[in-house]
């Protein structure tokens, strides 16, 4: 529906969460809008929220609106408006809790680094230019299709920060799914549909015993450009 309503983009995932931007709007300028505001604290390192609260704030979300008190600028291209009930945002089966709150997060979810990425975003440190940057709908192709692209899953709770999964091509990066399901993960793709991924190697945390799970992880996460 977002995409229906916003000329066939697809919601902005900007990872940073700078406060505010040069237009007065969370992110960096309208054109870096995030599908969800706000980075929460390390449940490794104890190192807390930014805003403060964001691992409690169900407000970051949107889902009450663009306006959320206490911010110093609305909320730039949030999808709480199409997603308004919070708890479709926190996966029943985790139960992580805040270090510093001492109360359960908010969000469990993700999503792919390479589906809406920012401007600010697609930086050689994290984005490797060699592959796709999906922004609109009409950028899947037959080198990777809508319903073969993930873009959310619930991301492994002592990574989870922003809204950003960092997991570049080929399985690089510091996130990872989270593995809720009886060895398994639950993914939406772009087309809409959603299923669940059963793993078999290093997402369960067999290094070395073979690259099953890497391989399914990176063709569903992005393709070469050309």
């Amino acid at each position: 529906m977002y995409s229906g309503d916003n000329g066939d983009q697809i919601p902005g995932n900007e990872g940073h969460n700078n406060p505010v931007g040069p237009s007065g709007l969370i992110g960096v300028g309208t054109l870096d809008a995030d599908w969800v505001a706000g980075s929460f604290g390390s449940l490794l390192d104890g190192s807390q929220d930014n805003p403060v609260g964001a691992s409690t704030n169900t407000a970051l979300l949107g889902v009450f609106g663009d306006n959320v008190p206490g911010l110093p600028a609305r909320l730039a291209g949030s999808i709480g408006s199409y997603a308004k009930n919070a708890g479709i945002y926190l996966c029943p089966a985790d139960h992580s809790i805040d270090k510093h709150w001492k109360q359960q997060r908010v969000r469990s979810c993700s999503a792919n680094c390479y589906v809406g990425t920012t401007p600010s975003e697609q930086r050689r440190s994290e984005i490797d230019f060699r592959y796709q940057v999906y922004k609109k709908l009409g950028d899947f192709n037959s080198r990777l299709s809508a319903a073969d692209c993930m873009v959310f899953t619930d991301e492994n709770p002592l990574s989870l920060n922003d809204g950003f999964l960092l997991i570049t091509e080929p399985y690089g990066g510091g996130d990872r799914p989270a593995v809720n399901h009886a060895s398994a993960s639950s993914f939406t793709f772009a087309d809409g549909h959603a299923q669940t991924h059963k793993w078999h190697d290093s997402l369960l945390g067999k290094p070395g015993t073979g690259t099953t799970d890497g391989a399914w992880l990176a063709a569903h996460i992005t393709a070469l450009s050309n």
